[in-house]
């Protein structure tokens, strides 16, 4: 929302907080991710328990599923008996403090709507945005109530909805994940499954540098105009002149044995600087050489 321009850096921050710090009192409840089953049979499945929702719907055959620990869990039992029938799909449990979008952070949405309240708006959206609440372009109402981030911390996360919505088919589309690591690019193939994409990571742990240079070489030969000024701030080199591979040496002249080595000439073994022998097979011929 900032970067999109509906909020300043002071009002991003302030949601981040208020946010965080009133998800943290809530506990309680489980979160799992099924992958490689349809989420439409799993919102059938969840509708038979009470508390267990959708949380996340990551692509049209992953999501991830929150509530109840013991509903959660019975879920799961019913899941692995289908997993011993022949079915194949995955299924891993989430290790958090709260069943977040579930019934079990409900209590929260009023403490969000008195404390954010209404944003003023710096100016208008400079870059589009698609809210993962609404799957659609935001609008001017977006993002700036309590009303709006109560929704967010609530209602599913509509990520491959979102997705779809920004593709463009007729285009070569690039997407790019901004985050630590890389979660969603493995659910991308299953969104754009008939789309021409590439998908790129903003980093990687422990090869953040690498990861981000990789990437932003991959879009300039994509044809983006990257900013450069903005990347490099001092104008200089942005990367030093490469030595050459071969050169391992430090000093910068060379002897006749090392113009010898480099232009490919056979090497002949020596113990005298200036007197060594020919290589003749009776090993008795000397030749003396002043360079």
């Amino acid at each position: 929302a900032h970067i999109s321009g509906i909020l300043c850096l002071e009002q991003a921050v302030k949601v981040i907080y208020h946010r965080s710090k009133i998800l943290a009192k809530c506990s309680g409840g489980a979160m799992m991710v099924v992958s490689g089953k349809a989420v439409s049979e799993m919102e059938e499945l969840c509708s038979k328990y009470g508390s267990v929702e959708v949380a996340v719907h990551s692509s049209p055959v992953a999501c991830t599923i929150s509530g109840k620990v013991e509903e959660v869990s019975e879920i799961k039992d019913e899941l692995q008996n289908e997993l011993n029938d022949g079915e194949s799909f995955l299924l891993r449990e989430l290790k958090v403090n709260c069943a977040y979008h579930s019934p079990l952070v409900d209590d929260s949405r009023k403490d969000i709507l008195e404390v954010i309240d209404t944003l003023p708006s710096p100016g208008e959206y400079q870059i589009p945005i698609i809210s993962t609440v609404t799957a659609e372009t935001g609008t001017n109402k977006d993002y700036i109530t309590g009303e709006y981030w109560a929704e967010n911390v609530r209602r599913p996360v509509l990520l491959y909805q979102a997705l779809q919505k920004s593709i463009e088919k007729d285009q070569y589309n690039i997407v790019i994940e901004v985050g630590p690591r890389q979660v969603l690019r493995v659910h991308v193939a299953n969104i754009l499954s008939d789309i021409e994409y590439v998908c790129l990571p903003s980093m990687n742990a422990k090869k953040e540098f690498d990861s981000i240079f990789s990437s932003l070489s991959d879009l300039y030969q994509l044809g983006l105009d990257i900013s450069w000024d903005t990347f490099h701030t001092t104008k200089r080199p942005p990367c030093p002149v490469p030595r050459l591979i071969f050169n391992k040496r430090k000093q910068l002249h060379f002897g006749p044995v090392g113009k010898r080595i480099l232009s490919g000439a056979p090497q002949q073994n020596k113990s005298h600087m200036f007197v060594y022998s020919t290589g003749s097979p009776d090993d008795r011929l000397f030749k003396l050489c002043i360079d």
